[in-house]
């Protein structure tokens, strides 16, 4: 590693370069440039809140298909509500913040069209982040999809609700895969990837308690 790594706040530790402090919160806020050495990759895990990072060389690692492309992160439950209950809750979206937990506020058109777009503030790490998300596909009661159009970290969800014991009950399946630009290609799979992963159950789960008590 040259030494332009270890002038961006790099340091040699037991055959891997670990940033810094600093560097790692500039990494963060998008706020300070990347090495300029190409094959650095990075591993992180995290710990009681806190980004630890390892880096060495070869290719980012991650969750991937059989292709070797991320795969999404696809999660299902079933729901004791109607179909139409149901789609109508999920596709309006003042409820976000009700059932994801990463979701701050949103704002934008209501009722969704295709074309609608709706400005999301989520919490990603320790910062809070705003994405615009447009409705790509509506087809009520069964599914819908959404993109993101901005930022360094884009989101594709797929959603579908399937009715169950002749439209009494109902199993919602949500697919949400991501593409990472500039920065987002780092911060993808040492945040995002393992937030979404380990929040969307838990999400799923609100989601069911709170349609299954009357919202």
């Amino acid at each position: 590693m040259s030494e332009k790594v270890e002038a961006a706040g790099i340091e040699p530790a037991q055959g891997f370069y670990r940033p810094s402090a600093d560097w790692l919160e500039g990494i963060l806020l998008a706020s300070k440039p990347l090495p300029e050495e190409r094959d650095v990759a990075a591993s992180v895990r995290l710990e009681r809140n806190h980004v630890m990072a390892e880096f060495s060389y070869g290719m980012i690692r991650g969750d991937r298909d059989e292709g070797g492309m991320m795969a999404p992160i696809v999660n299902s439950i079933e729901i004791s509500r109607r179909p139409e209950d149901v789609f109508t809750y999920l596709t309006n979206p003042s409820h976000l913040p009700d059932w994801q937990e990463s979701a701050v506020s949103v704002r934008g058109d209501a009722p969704l069209a295709v074309g609608s777009r709706v400005v999301v503030t989520r919490r990603v790490g320790r910062r809070e982040r705003s994405m615009t998300n447009e409705v790509t596909e509506l087809s009520p009661p069964k599914s819908w999809s959404l993109r993101s159009t901005d930022g360094p970290i884009r989101a594709k969800v797929k959603g579908t609700v399937e009715p169950l014991e002749d439209g009494e009950r109902s199993r919602v399946t949500l697919a949400l895969d991501f593409e990472g630009h500039g920065i987002g290609k780092i911060l993808l799979p040492l945040v995002v990837r393992r937030q979404a992963q380990a929040e969307m159950p838990r999400n799923m789960q609100k989601l069911k308690e709170l349609l299954e008590s009357g919202a």
